[in-house]
């Protein structure tokens, strides 16, 4: 611990004689200063900063919260420990669909592709197609706040189809009972939605849905399963060839960095 010379500059003639304040200065600096061995409780009136080489802990060593340490800057935690974090922050994570599972019946119409990467469509179907997303997707703890699918429409339509792609996302119970929607209202789809030929292919370029997820939203893996299904363009006009990139998922209210 730093404290104040007693006298000077430190200086000390040959001559010089301690007094009786000297003595007093030693005492009241020797208090303050921190018992490395003995180890103690102290109560700084402001924050103990570290500078220049920084501090290196041994190990076994331990900071506030019992948290130890090892070389190489490595924090231990126990079983089932995570660390905190405040204030809450957030996370953007992004599925890629070309590798997520994929429901057996879209086997029949949906092929998968690696340029441009993702699952293309083969046939003109009705059938809703379910993604289960893996749960280091899902920033467990957290609260999904909302949800944007990349795709792009495969071919030029003459007319755009009566029914553009859509989708939303559902959780259920590990048991796989009833699943409850995390959105209020509608599934999402591409808004304004085009409504000229052109418009619709966008040239062929990637295009982005997005989903605000309102309800169900607080992420919990251990107790649910979450799912994404994605309905492509159908009814009069419809035209397979439609790709389904990604889903890239926004969370907000980390407030610790547990495990998937």
């Amino acid at each position: 611990m730093h404290n104040d010379f007693v006298r000077e500059d430190g200086q000390w003639p040959p001559e010089t004689v301690p007094t009786a304040r000297d003595w007093a200065l030693f005492d009241r600096a020797q208090s303050k200063g921190l018992n490395l061995l003995g180890g103690n409780a102290w109560s700084p009136a402001t924050p103990i900063v570290v500078g220049g080489a920084g501090l290196v802990l041994g190990s076994g060593c331990s900071v506030r919260g019992g948290l130890r340490t090892e070389s190489g800057g490595r924090l231990v935690l126990g079983e089932s420990d995570w660390m905190l974090v405040t204030p809450a922050r957030g996370r953007t994570s992004v599925v890629p669909l070309e590798d997520s599972p994929l429901s057996t019946l879209a086997a029949r119409t949906w092929e998968r592709i690696a340029a441009p990467m993702g699952v293309r469509v083969t046939a003109v179907t009705s059938a809703i197609f379910s993604f289960a997303l893996a749960s280091r997707a899902m920033h467990d703890g957290g609260r999904l706040t909302s949800a944007v699918l990349r795709f792009r429409i495969g071919q030029f339509h003459p007319a755009v189809p009566a029914y553009q792609p859509s989708f939303g996302l559902r959780r259920m119970p590990i048991g796989r009972a009833t699943s409850v929607n995390l959105w209020s209202s509608g599934a999402a789809v591409v808004s304004p939605a085009p409504t000229t030929p052109v418009g619709y292919f966008a040239g062929g370029a990637a295009q982005t849905i997005t989903l605000a997820c309102n309800q169900n939203n607080d992420i919990d893996s251990s107790l649910y399963a979450y799912v994404l299904d994605i309905t492509d363009e159908r009814g009069t006009g419809a035209l397979p060839g439609n790709i389904f990139h990604s889903l890239e998922l926004h969370f907000t209210n980390i407030t610790d960095l547990r495990p998937e």
